[in-house]
């Protein structure tokens, strides 16, 4: 059933993962192959600014602290480019109190998922992001 949570279109969706655990990197990295998604990996929001910059991704997923700039303010950076004001943004956490999902929201995260990683809801979540994305801006393009 997980293999057919990325076929509802042809197209391999490409999503860039932001963590500066190199634990959690390659746990995703898995999961989203598995998954049949294209995946790219960043340990700092400076490098996922710069790969934003260069690539066309379909959605982001971030952790909320990491050093020098946080999950937040990624998501305020990605907000303030006017190419990624509907790139969903699914920020990954162990931070779960109410103030710190508002910040995230505030911030421009679409979503939000607690560590430990649940697989499924992950999942589940991606797809749902990347549908209703993907209906939003293709409902004026060509296919």
């Amino acid at each position: 059933m997980s293999s057919s949570l990325n076929s509802s279109s042809s197209k391999i969706h490409h999503l860039l993962v932001v963590d500066d655990e190199p634990t959690l990197l390659r746990i995703l990295q898995v999961i989203l192959t598995r998954a049949k998604y294209r995946v790219e990996l960043c340990s700092t929001a400076k490098d996922a600014l710069l790969a934003l910059s260069k690539t066309p991704f379909d959605l982001v997923i971030t952790d909320a602290m990491m050093p020098e700039m946080s999950g937040y303010d990624l998501a305020k950076a990605i907000r303030t480019q006017k190419a990624f004001q509907v790139l969903p943004i699914l920020m990954l956490t162990g931070k779960k109190n109410r103030q710190d999902i508002k910040k995230a929201l505030n911030a421009g995260v679409t979503d939000y998922v607690m560590k430990p990683v649940d697989e499924p809801l992950l999942l589940e979540k991606l797809k749902t992001l990347l549908r209703d994305s993907q209906d939003s801006r293709g409902k004026n393009t060509p296919s």
